[in-house]
């Protein structure tokens, strides 16, 4: 079986977003005990708190939606490390991925909904300088597809 999900998947999903919130946890405590000894940051404690949640989220988000994928000659095996579950290429419509941002995630589109929902996104190993271009992994797992 190849594991074609990214080996920092693990950090990526546990390890990561528990530095993450902790730093920002830390640093808008901090924001609003210093702000009365400070009127000239009267509003930073109010920014560190915006970033802290709207990054925060978006971190969680990812954390949550990306699994683990193996694939043998036939299926697809998706894990959170909890469950997993096993697909047929046949139930696979359609392979995406992200392009400009990164991290680069592939996204495969089931016909029908699995435990972990119709769209699985996975990490593959990062490409430096692979924003533009379609990651190797997708190319193969579309030829993979019986309906290319």
């Amino acid at each position: 079986m190849k594991t074609i999900s990214s080996s920092a998947t693990f950090l990526l999903k546990t390890v990561f977003p528990i530095i993450w919130i902790t730093v920002w946890v830390v640093t808008t405590v901090m924001a609003f005990l210093l702000a009365p000894l400070d009127p000239s940051t009267d509003n930073l404690q109010w920014g560190a708190l915006t970033a802290a949640l709207i990054t925060s989220a978006v971190i969680v988000w990812l954390a949550l939606t990306i699994k683990v994928v193996q694939m043998d000659n036939s299926h697809f095996h998706v894990s959170n490390y909890l469950r997993k579950v096993k697909i047929p290429f046949s139930e696979v419509e359609l392979v995406t991925e992200t392009f400009l941002f990164g991290p680069k995630l592939v996204t495969l589109v089931v016909k029908r909904p699995t435990e972990f929902g119709r769209k699985i996104r996975f990490l593959p190993e990062a490409i430096l300088f692979d924003a533009f271009r379609s990651h190797p992994i997708a190319k193969e797992l579309r030829s993979h597809l019986p309906h290319r």
